[in-house]
């Protein structure tokens, strides 16, 4: 275990500020903030089971890949299992991808990955800039993923090459993709390469991209979003794009989407859009977005518009 303590300012070529090998440790009550490195400034992880708790990564800074976090599975034969909970990552950044978190594993039952109660804010890369999932499965819920960016697409974050979870009662809010102008989507979340994603309560608002600005699902990817508010993210908030493959599918239900069926983008022939149940278009009535409140007021159309085989206390 390692608690109580600040890391900072630490450099290294794999892990500026910890290294994990092959090790199952629990960090808490940390602060990790100001290291650099090749690839995982604030924490490397290598067939490492990690814990992290009340931990704040802010401000670490990656030459490639990982810059708050890059952990997962180097070795076939090892599964990984990484729970993150009750954690900020902030302002974190790297010059190739994933300024946040990134985890990977080498095939569908390599990588258990649960996230939850964090917030992931002002991370900044090329590409999937809060968080990138690459094989694995998954959970994240009750997070924030807000103000990140992505000079091309997945500015929130990714899901690659057969990861396959959900994401729940999460808020993706006010994050900006397609920084360079050159056509890229996802100013929200990216559903890609096999990935197979639920969405169920998440509010998508203000994201902004070329297309897709809060979700895209892409090559051979599907997904299914239940129980959702889409609000502010421009004139097509959701896309599907086949990228010369065949099985891209995504279903939408009882979820609030501007423009409906007709606001979703959708590039190349070989892609499914479901139209499912219960899905309107209206004004969601957030409490006050202008201040990050996004609970609904008592008049909005959204509350008791979910689907009515599942219940939330809201």
């Amino acid at each position: 275990t390692l608690k109580d303590m600040t890391i900072q300012n630490g450099a290294g070529y794999w892990g500026g500020g910890i290294v994990c090998v092959g090790a199952t440790v629990a960090l808490k009550d940390l602060k990790i903030t100001g290291n650099t490195a090749y690839g995982g400034a604030g924490v490397y992880g290598s067939d490492a089971n990690l814990a992290f708790d009340n931990v704040t990564i802010q401000g670490n800074n990656s030459d490639n890949t990982g810059g708050g976090i890059l952990a997962g599975q180097s070795n076939t034969d090892k599964s990984v299992t990484i729970s993150i909970a009750n954690s900020m990552i902030e302002s974190n950044s790297a010059y190739t991808a994933v300024g946040g978190i990134y985890l990977w594993g080498q095939d569908s039952d390599s990588l258990t990955v649960t996230i939850s109660n964090s917030v992931f804010k002002s991370n900044s890369s090329p590409s999937g800039s809060g968080l990138t999932i690459f094989e694995g499965s998954f959970l994240v819920e009750d997070c924030i993923f807000e103000l990140n960016q992505a000079n091309e697409y997945a500015a929130a974050g990714g899901f690659r090459r057969r990861a396959s979870g959900t994401v729940r009662n999460t808020l993706i809010i006010n994050n900006t993709a397609n920084l360079d102008n050159a056509g890229h989507n996802s100013g929200g979340f990216s559903v890609w390469n096999g990935a197979n994603v639920d969405f169920d309560h998440c509010t998508f608002v203000g994201n902004s991209a070329d297309y897709g600005s809060g979700l895209t699902v892409g090559m051979a990817a599907t997904s299914t979003v239940t129980n959702s508010i889409f609000w502010g993210n421009g004139d097509d908030p959701l896309a599907l794009n086949s990228f010369d493959t065949t099985g891209t599918a995504l279903t939408v239900s009882y979820s609030n989407v501007p423009g409906g069926e007709d606001s979703v983008s959708i590039v190349g022939t070989e892609t499914s859009l479901t139209w499912g149940s219960g899905n309107i278009d209206v004004d969601p009535r957030f409490v006050d977005a202008e201040n990050d409140n996004y609970h609904l007021l008592a008049s909005s159309h959204c509350i008791n518009g979910g689907d009515p085989t599942t219940f939330d206390s809201d």
